[in-house]
């Protein structure tokens, strides 16, 4: 597994809740899980990284992440960072979609610009809190309808959050951290040029930046190498193909691996089983 990129696993379970609370908490790997999350912040005095833009985190911020979404959470203090964490199957709910309500829409129907994050009001804040609360009780205890129960309270969690992200839009930019504004561009650029070349000659031509100081300003502002958070780019592509049923070795090429043999080594060191494996989960 990569020491710097995390795909988690919850197990066999459709939806898992949790309550966090941590003293000078660092997220010491990028998480991205094939399961969807809501992360609903209790606590001021944080960041997050999500893709390519820092997020402030004050209490009562929500945040969704699907799974495309590189994300790191950081407490910018010693105080303890308190937070929900909801992590669902979106398989599970979709039957309770409908074509005028889609409550995957803030999740899977992004425009660009696209804002991971609401801050809720005092009165929405306890209305959230209340829906945490029953999902969580029917989450750990065991009773007659529990999977009902839990199905019916997400789907409340979603048709809660979905409209307030209805034209939902980045309207800051990461002005705090001077090291990851001027690498933004070429994250953004990564990301849209995923299948392309992207060698280290190309990035330093096309920003014009020397290869040295690029390669120094990037890993200051994210943790990752540029190798590294092209390759983790590159594997999230490639899963996002595989659920579609595509040939691995097509897969491969879209997102961007000249090698097929590569590839296949590459996925199974990431994602700790091969593409075929993979995508056999969702066409088996």
């Amino acid at each position: 597994m990569d020491k710097n990129l995390h795909f988690s696993k919850i197990g066999e379970q459709n939806l898992l809740i949790k309550y966090n609370a941590d003293e000078n908490w660092k997220m010491d790997k990028y998480d991205c899980h094939d399961m969807f999350e809501i992360n609903y912040c209790l606590s001021d005095n944080a960041e997050f990284f999500v893709n390519d833009i820092i997020y402030p985190v004050t209490k009562g911020t929500v945040f969704v992440f699907n799974n495309s979404d590189i994300h790191r959470s950081i407490s910018l203090d010693e105080s303890p960072y308190k937070r929900y964490v909801l992590h669902f199957n979106p398989e599970y709910i979709t039957d309770l979609c409908t074509h005028d309500t889609n409550l995957l829409d803030c999740f899977i129907n992004r425009k660009p610009q696209f804002n991971h994050s609401i801050h809720l009001t005092s009165e929405q804040m306890d209305r959230f809190i209340a829906l945490i609360n029953k999902a969580q009780f029917y989450n750990v205890n065991k009773v007659y309808g529990q999977e009902i129960y839990e199905k019916i309270i997400l789907s409340e969690i979603l048709l809660f959050i979905t409209p307030l992200y209805s034209n939902n839009i980045q309207s800051y930019s990461s002005k705090n951290n001077k090291e990851f504004e001027k690498i933004q561009p070429v994250l953004q650029h990564i990301q849209l040029n995923i299948n392309s070349n992207l060698s280290l000659d190309s990035l330093s031509k096309d920003f014009y930046i020397n290869k040295y100081y690029l390669l120094s300003l990037f890993k200051k502002a994210t943790g990752f190498t540029i190798t590294e958070y092209i390759i983790k780019r590159r594997i999230i592509k490639a899963c996002e193909l595989l659920k579609k049923g595509l040939p691995v070795q097509q897969v491969g090429e879209m997102a961007g691996f000249n090698n097929n043999s590569h590839f296949i080594r590459t996925f199974k060191k990431v994602v700790g089983k091969s593409p075929k494996q993979y995508g056999k989960q969702f066409y088996s």
